[in-house]
């Protein structure tokens, strides 16, 4: 691994340096991803989760009615599905981004073109709420609003509290367990359950002595843990067994390393691009050696 090979792998980000490929060249050696496939099987899931790593803690820049299509099935998120949470404006405690508020003014610059229903898990037609999705640039009914850093962190606290609440050792919204365990990390580690899992793997395969449980915010704001946590993670959710890295199967990977498809395409271009490119020598067969 060189800098000049990182740089390639995430091109157009700048901020990758000589300590990024001090890491990740002894992640990788530890971890045995010592194979092309094993490398850009690794490397497209970072790449998407990160966004190019450029982001080591996930966003919560989400719209309103995008975050009602993702999260109807999530007990702590009911009340977002109920009509008082869009007429109330209760979606203002946990939304920054894109954010527009109905006014009666008519020299604001947006109105509501297109609404669109979102329902939650049940067929409750109380449990659903419509809301406008797309705003022209035309007088009308609605402003843009914008919040300051303050302001929006707590917002990013109450969102990822609500979204991630009661599940995989999280605990309810108050305890804001969400907001604590929300993706981090170079593999946007998730969940306190993970975050305890993923530390103790870490130790056992780098001789760390990491504690996430107690340490959550080093995953992302230590590189070194940064990095490390991802290879632990694909050693945890792969039990050791890393035979499926060796394969082109992204999908099957995708599915085993993050429970899902959520973004299959995007992690398909990656490995694609990654797989087929000079970087990796065309993935040409040959004796497993450090690359």
């Amino acid at each position: 691994m060189t800098l000049t090979r990182l740089q390639e792998i995430f091109p157009g980000n700048n901020d990758i340096n000589n300590t990024h490929v001090t890491h990740f060249q002894n992640a990788l050696k530890t971890g045995k991803f010592h194979t092309c496939h094993r490398q850009a099987h690794f490397f497209s899931q970072v790449k998407v989760e990160t966004g190019n790593f450029k982001s080591l803690a996930e966003s919560s820049k989400y719209q309103l009615h995008s975050a009602l299509g993702t999260f109807g099935g999530k007990e702590s998120t009911k009340d977002w599905y109920q009509q008082s949470f869009y007429d109330d404006k209760d979606y203002l405690d946990y939304f920054h981004y894109k954010v527009h508020e109905k006014t009666t003014d008519s020299t604001q610059n947006y109105t509501g073109k297109s609404y669109q229903t979102y329902k939650w898990k049940s067929s409750s037609t109380s449990d659903t709420v419509r809301v406008p999705t797309v705003y022209s640039f035309e007088k009308g009914y609605f402003k843009k609003l914008s919040f300051t850093k303050s302001q929006i962190s707590e917002k990013e606290k109450k969102f990822f509290s609500a979204v991630y609440a009661s599940r995989y050792g999280n605990g309810a919204p108050s305890t804001e367990d969400g907001y604590k365990y929300r993706g981090q990390g170079a593999i946007q580690l998730t969940w306190k359950d993970n975050y305890k899992a993923v530390s103790s793997k870490c130790n056992t395969l780098f001789g760390t002595s990491y504690n996430w449980e107690t340490n959550p915010s080093e995953v992302s704001t230590d590189l070194k843990a940064a990095i490390y946590s991802a290879v632990a993670y694909f050693h945890f959710r792969l039990k050791d067994d890393l035979k499926l890295l060796d394969g082109t199967d992204l999908n099957a990977v995708s599915k085993a390393v993050n429970g899902g498809t959520n973004g299959l395409s995007h992690r398909q271009s990656a490995f694609n691009t990654l797989i087929k490119s000079k970087l990796f020598n065309n993935c040409k067969p040959k004796s497993p050696k450090d690359e």
